[in-house]
C-alpha cells in the first residue's frame, strides 16, 4: 500500500529542516509520534505515512548488538513474545518497499545536514533488505558529506554525537571504496580526537581505536606517532 504523509507530520519535517542549529533524531522521533497521536480519523494511508516518518528516525545505530537485518541500522528494541516469536519496534518488514525512494527524495529535498543524512544513509543501508533493489552509491556519497557536515558543535552539540557521525563517514567511505572522502573523514575524526584530548571531554579511545584499526583509512605513521 501507497502511504501519504500528514500534513501536520510535513510540518514537523519542514520545521526542522528550516532550522539551522540543532536537530535531534530521536527528539524528533518523539515529536513525530506526538503528532501521529493526535491525528482525527486518519486513513490508512496517513497512518502509514506518519509510522514511515516515525521508523526513520526511531532505528539506531547497531553499536552493541547486530541488527537483526544485518543492517548498520536496528531497531530502537527487540525481544520475544509469549509465543517465542521475536518482534523488533520498529520492524522494518511493515514498511513498503516505496519508503525507500521517499528516503531518496527527502535527502534531495531537505537543506540541514542531519536531516540529509539521516534519510541518505537510510536508503543506502537498508534499500537491499526492505525493497530488494541494488544499493545507489549516490545515496553513500550524500550521507558521506552530510553527516561531515553535520559533525559541528552547531548541528551536533554533543562530542559522542559528532563522533559517531564521523565515525559513519568513514565507514561508509571505506565500503564504497572512496578515497578522497575516507581522507575527510580521516581527518575530520583526528580533529575530534585532538580536540577530546585537549578538553578532556569525550570518548578520546573511539576515535583512537578505530583509526589505528582501519587500514583504508590511509592513517600515516606520522599522524599515528603524533598520538
Amino acid at each position: 500500500m501507497e502511504f501519504e504523509i500528514p500534513a501536520s507530520i510535513e510540518a514537523i519535517i519542514a520545521g526542522n529542516d528550516g532550522c539551522s542549529g540543532v536537530v535531534e533524531e530521536l527528539t524528533l522521533q518523539g515529536l513525530l509520534a506526538k503528532a501521529r497521536s493526535e491525528l482525527k480519523d486518519p486513513t490508512k494511508k496517513e497512518d502509514l505515512g506518519a509510522w514511515v516518518e516515525i521508523m526513520s528516525f526511531s532505528l539506531v545505530a547497531a553499536r552493541y548488538a547486530k541488527s537483526p537485518w544485518g543492517t548498520y541500522f536496528a531497531p530502537l528494541s527487540s525481544g520475544v513474545r509469549g509465543d517465542g516469536a521475536p518482534f523488533h519496534s520498529p520492524d522494518i518488514a511493515d514498511a513498503p518497499a516505496s519508503v525507500v525512494e521517499h528516503w531518496i527524495e527527502r535527502a534531495k529535498s531537505c537543506k540541514h545536514p542531519v536531516l540529509r543524512a539521516r534519510y541518505s544513509d537510510l536508503a543506502w543501508d537498508l534499500s537491499p533488505v526492505i525493497a530488494k533493489a541494488k544499493r545507489d552509491p549516490e545515496q553513500a556519497r550524500v550521507a558521506i558529506d552530510s553527516y561531515l557536515v553535520s559533525a559541528d558543535e552547531m548541528h551536533r552539540p554533543e562530542i559522542y554525537e559528532r563522533l559517531s557521525a564521523v565515525l559513519r563517514a568513514l565507514d561508509i567511505a571505506v565500503q564504497l571504496r572512496d578515497v578522497i572522502r575516507a581522507t575527510k573523514a580521516k581527518k575530520a575524526l583526528l580533529q575530534l580526537h585532538q580536540n577530546i584530548m585537549t578538553t578532556g571531554h569525550g570518548q578520546w579511545a573511539a576515535a583512537f581505536d578505530r583509526l589505528m584499526t582501519e587500514s583504508n583509512a590511509g592513517v600515516t605513521d606520522a599522524e599515528r606517532s603524533s598520538w
